[in-house]
């Protein structure tokens, strides 16, 4: 197990440089740029390659807040995938020809059943294309939230008001369910009622240290938060010492509280929050869960710098 502590540990620390130049790539004004000569979502495609992007920074930059809100458009999203779903076939003689035959099947003309020439390709090819796009219109059509998990995750993180109402409404049409495409960005943008049920979730799995609770899906929705509300669910969780596998493939079973006190410890010291020295960034385990107490500050401190580097939103955000 520790090997992967290691691993994360290293990543991080030499990430710092790869982080900066990708950032350095990317200002807004050539954001900007590329919403001007590519669709909205070729432009989300290039911001897979992104890291550590500065959301007050776009948040504040007004020319491109009407660019980010076709994220969450899915007219604007039908239309791009049904454009890239043409240009594939376009691009695939192999698929234009097999429906082809198909289509002389249906119509029970056997003698072309051999081979497809050239003639009967020109000659269908267009026809073709239109009934495969047309059907996969009509598909798109049924598809009631076609957008991106990134688009969605991406202004979570962004959160305007907009945004919020938005994906919202999704979630209450999606029955409220607690999976990983609506129900993690809402906890982000701290909705209240998000809280209250991921918060009765929680306090499940203290009463019954962990039995019959998924812990691994805790574990993801705090470790995809990484704000002030996961920190305080993760001091909660502490007493939780039921141990589990964190890798699939991982024979090795740790204690799920040495696991999440390990996650709070990362972010402190990504953070740069001072901590006590005894604290080694290496350390896991026994030797870290005895310093649990020297950690408990230095996390009261970055949940009380989280906030307020989010005010600049929340003042902005009406709750339903």
């Amino acid at each position: 197990m520790k090997k992967y502590i290691l691993i994360f540990s290293i990543f991080i620390l030499l990430n710092k440089d790869i982080i900066a130049q990708r950032k350095a790539n990317f200002s807004n004004d050539s954001i900007l740029k590329m919403f001007q000569s590519m669709t909205p979502f070729q432009v989300l495609e290039k911001f897979i390659f992104i890291y550590n992007i500065d959301y007050k920074n776009l948040y504040n930059d007004v020319r491109l807040k009407p660019y980010f809100m076709k994220w969450l458009d899915n007219a604007t999203c039908i239309q791009y995938e049904i454009a890239n779903y043409k240009l594939s076939i376009e691009n695939d003689p192999k698929i234009i020809k097999r429906e082809i035959l198909y289509h002389l099947i249906k119509q029970k003309k056997k003698k072309y059943l051999d081979t497809i020439t050239n003639d009967l390709y020109s000659r269908y090819k267009d026809s073709i294309i239109f009934l495969m796009v047309d059907e996969f219109s009509k598909q798109s059509a049924m598809v009631k939230n076609p957008i991106p998990e990134m688009a969605i995750s991406f202004h979570s993180h962004l959160a305007y008001p907009e945004s919020y109402k938005i994906i919202k409404n999704w979630w209450i049409e999606a029955k409220k369910d607690t999976s990983y495409s609506l129900f993690f960005p809402l906890l982000r943008m701290e909705d209240p009622e998000a809280q209250r049920i991921f918060d009765k979730i929680v306090q499940k799995c203290i009463d019954s240290n962990g039995e019959n609770s998924d812990l691994m899906w805790i574990r993801s929705v705090i470790t995809y938060l990484r704000n002030s509300y996961a920190i305080s669910k993760s001091l909660e969780l502490l007493s939780v010492n039921k141990k589990f596998q964190i890798f699939s493939d991982d024979v090795i079973r740790t204690p799920f509280n040495y696991e999440i006190l390990n996650f709070v410890k990362e972010l402190i010291f990504y953070n740069f929050i001072e901590i006590d020295k005894s604290v080694n960034r290496m350390d896991f385990d026994e030797k870290l869960f005895k310093n649990k107490d020297k950690i408990l500050p230095s996390a009261n401190l970055l949940m009380k710098k989280l906030d307020q580097d989010n005010l600049y939103w929340k003042k902005n955000i009406q709750y339903y």
